[in-house]
């Protein structure tokens, strides 16, 4: 077990639909482009996708459940916020593997994969 205090890496995300293809993009908590891209190395590490204020009522989404495959030893958890704008995945990083992460929301967009690689506990 580590001695480290968990992180946490945070995220907005926005949402973009033309022609009926969503485009998702990231930043980090500071407004600098990201690809929502996390390695895990601290068990209990928190990830957390809040979805951008949209200004029309049209282009809110709201966080659906995600679409996990990969992770072979259920080291993910989530949680949705009570307002369906923010997730939080907590990884407990007991495994070495590479998560697919797919984000889905409301109207059934769903995102490409960020990705959640484990290195496993040292």
């Amino acid at each position: 077990m580590s001695n480290q205090n968990p992180p946490v890496f945070s995220f907005n995300v926005k949402v973009i639909v033309n022609n009926n293809q969503p485009t998702f993009s990231y930043t980090d908590i500071d407004g600098n482009p990201s690809d929502g891209n996390v390695t895990v190395s601290v068990d209990n590490t928190k990830i957390i996708y809040r979805l951008a204020t949209a200004v029309n009522p049209e282009e809110r989404f709201d966080f659906d459940k995600p679409e996990i495959t990969g992770d072979t030893g259920s080291d993910l958890t989530y949680r949705i916020s009570a307002d369906k704008q923010t997730i939080t995945i907590v990884d407990t990083d007991a495994d070495k593997e590479d998560v697919c992460l797919k984000l889905v929301v409301s109207k059934s967009y769903t995102s490409p994969d960020p990705t959640i690689t484990n290195k496993g506990r040292e």
